[in-house]
């Protein structure tokens, strides 16, 4: 099969309005190759490798593995229909935080000429943790689900990288009841290929 490997190293950083302490950078690599089944069709298997440093939380501090399979299909000239599974492992410093997940999502973007693309996307995953988790008799376990939205303009750039818009609706639950809760993230990145 044909296809192509992409090496991307990268660096984020993290900032929220209203828990600080949660502020983080993270920097590591991903490892994608993806194969070409026909014209409009494609598999990429993905390893990524990161280092999270958090600012004030210092027990969060670790290393963090995912390792992924994705689909992706063109439904007709304007739809693309993606579909995958990952696994991941997190190890900070304290045991009953490191888990190990798996999840699997699926998306559905449209392009509209001279305006950019839009994506819908869904996913649900798990992690179980290794360690007993502090006041409790048993280790946590968390699932997951999540709905998204995503824009990237098709004529926009910023210092040659093409920005992305993403919000998404995250509910969690759990075993620890401090570890229930519902999330709305949004996010802005900027992406530049080499």
């Amino acid at each position: 099969l044909q296809g192509h490997t992409q090496v991307s190293p990268y660096i984020r950083r993290y900032f929220y309005d209203e828990s600080v302490e949660n502020n983080s950078t993270r920097y590591g690599v991903q490892i994608s190759h993806e194969f070409y089944l026909t014209d409009q069709s494609s598999l990429t298997g993905a390893f990524t490798g990161e280092r999270r440093d958090y600012d004030s939380l210092g027990y969060l501090d670790g290393n963090f593995f995912s390792t992924s399979l994705a689909y992706r299909g063109q439904l007709s000239e304007r739809y693309r229909l993606t579909l995958g599974a990952a696994a991941s492992r997190s190890s900070p410093e304290q045991e009953h935080l490191r888990y190990t997940g798996a999840s699997v999502w699926g998306e559905i973007s449209r392009s509209f000429q001279d305006f950019g693309e839009v994506g819908l996307n869904a996913s649900i995953g798990m992690r179980h943790y290794d360690g007993v988790f502090p006041a409790l008799d048993e280790a946590r376990s968390d699932s997951e689900a999540s709905l998204g939205i995503s824009f990237r303009p098709q004529r926009i750039q910023v210092f040659g990288s093409t920005p992305k818009l993403s919000c998404r609706i995250q509910k969690n639950w759990s075993n620890v009841a401090l570890y229930v809760f519902q999330s709305t993230d949004c996010s802005l990145a900027f992406e530049r290929t080499f």
